[in-house]
């Protein structure tokens, strides 16, 4: 493993707003650690963002960044993706053994079963699990990161995560901001945005007026960052 910080892992994340410069100063703190990492936000602001950039500047980035959407994953076969299993017909690897030295992004983490819940809480504590269909036990070297849209305790109190769980995640924790919250931010964004989109699409990049920037900085941008993003493509796109 890499022993000193990435300094270009947060380089990339565009911010001229007070708050979002602390979270990026306590998220590099976070990066170094190995306990679990908690990101709260709305859709849209970044979350994946910040937790790739934490895994990329810390000792295990040159290790395995996986990226699980809990809610995208069937009930049934919620325990063998995560932990694996082992039956007649072979062996199947679950994302925390395939990860092993590296870190596993639990995006929508409120989204597992609640006993499913209960065999994270036992990783998170000894990094042991039990494959499904065997007894014996495995170890796995993980970082684990979860998100959320909404602050977890939410979760909690609707009876959709357990109270263990949460006090075992809600320890580092990065609560990122509304775009709405950082309207230094939409005009730097906006300006890399359409550089990327116009090199994505090949075309010079178009200019927009102050006129135009104005209206972004006034408009609410309730999907965040990736509804600015999305809107943007749209209009650059309109201009070929």
């Amino acid at each position: 493993m890499a022993t000193s910080p990435n300094i270009d892992a947060f380089s990339h994340i565009v911010t001229r707003n007070p708050q979002m410069q602390d979270i990026i100063a306590k998220a590099k703190k976070f990066a170094l650690l190995d306990a679990p990492l908690l990101i709260q936000g709305e859709t849209g602001t970044g979350k994946d963002v910040i937790a790739k950039a934490c895994h990329d500047f810390s000792a295990r980035r040159n290790k395995e960044f996986l990226a699980v959407n809990c809610a995208g994953i069937p009930g049934e076969d919620a325990e063998t993706e995560m932990f694996g299993r082992r039956n007649k017909d072979g062996e199947f690897i679950g994302f925390f053994e395939y990860a092993d030295g590296g870190t596993v992004l639990l995006d929508g983490v409120e989204e597992l079963p609640l006993t499913l819940q209960a065999k994270l809480l036992r990783f998170l504590s000894d990094g042991t699990f039990r494959r499904v269909g065997e007894e014996e036990e495995h170890y796995a070297n993980v970082r684990v990161i979860c998100t959320t849209q909404q602050p977890l305790q939410h979760y909690v109190e609707q009876g959709k995560m357990r109270s263990d769980l949460f006090h075992r995640l809600n320890v580092l924790t990065l609560n990122l901001p509304r775009l709405r919250e950082r309207v230094e931010d939409i005009e730097p964004l906006a300006r890399q945005f359409i550089r990327e989109i116009s090199e994505k699409l090949a075309i010079s990049a178009p200019h927009f007026d102050a006129e135009f920037l104005h209206y972004l900085q006034q408009y609410p941008w309730f999907g965040n960052i990736r509804e600015l993003y999305n809107a943007l493509y749209r209009a650059v796109s309109l201009t070929k």
